[in-house]
């Protein structure tokens, strides 16, 4: 992990990161899942960072004791009002955006921190993503660095925030705003995430989902459909596509 925490540096120094995690808990399940998700995060990077939790409705003593920063909201409202609320809590320079439905690999902060420490356009970071389903959009035993993003992990400097009016989604709009000042999102796939792919969410609000996800798809038509930038066909074209797309420009290191 040494020499993992040596690359990570920028400007010769170790940047302070803070991940923040949206959680609600209605179930015995979704707590071990939560724990997991921390505790694995904890064990699988040398570098210090700080954990950001906002819990809604629930309130688990176990998941307080976890945090570094816990803060309690007891209404629900939506996971991006939440994310917000957790970023502006943060202290850290870079914010890890993360869930209790992904379990990181060994030297996930190190690649993440990485296409930061090596682009100076660099305004997002994401790794390799394995989706339950069977999914892959993978990791490579080599140094590879490509242009793309896929965020259900995802790095950026704070300062930046989410869009409310957006629920699914939301990470892509942020990477469009990005672009258009002129930063890119780069994917380190030399570390990997398992994601769930909405397991808590789809435990309780899966009737939602399909007239969410039709609501995103109009705005993003609206706010995004006639940008020119090859990113935005990238995202518009869906998940599916980031596996093979960014490869078109991706860079090997040595």
């Amino acid at each position: 992990m040494a020499s993992r925490q040596r690359r990570a540096k920028i400007n010769g120094e170790t940047p302070s990161v803070s991940a923040v995690m949206p959680v609600l808990i209605r179930h015995e399940w979704q707590l071990h899942l939560t724990e997991a998700a921390i505790k694995i995060m904890r064990c699988t990077t040398a570098l210090p960072f700080q954990v950001v939790v906002v819990e809604t409705e629930s309130r688990t003593p176990k998941i307080k004791a976890l945090a570094d920063v816990y803060h309690w909201a007891p209404e629900r409202t939506t996971a991006i009002k939440d994310y917000n609320r957790a970023i502006d809590l943060a202290t850290g320079e870079f914010i890890v955006h993360t869930a209790n439905d992904i379990l990181v690999q060994p030297g996930w902060l190190e690649a993440l921190l990485k296409p930061f420490a090596l682009y100076p356009d660099c305004g997002a970071s994401t790794i390799a993503i394995r989706e339950a389903g069977g999914m892959h959009i993978g990791q490579t035993t080599e140094q590879t660095i490509v242009e793309g993003m896929y965020g259900p992990i995802m790095m950026f400097r704070k300062g930046w925030r989410f869009d409310e009016d957006w629920e699914f989604g939301a990470d892509g709009d942020l990477i469009m705003r990005m672009y258009v000042k002129g930063l890119r999102a780069y994917r380190n796939l030399e570390a990997m995430a398992y994601h769930l792919h909405m397991a808590t969410w789809n435990a309780e609000f899966a009737a939602e989902t399909t007239q969410k996800e039709q609501e995103y798809q109009r705005r993003w038509e609206e706010r995004w459909g006639n940008c020119p930038l090859w990113m935005a066909k990238v995202i518009q074209n869906g998940a599916v596509v980031f596996g093979h797309e960014h490869e078109r420009v991706g860079v090997r290191l040595s």
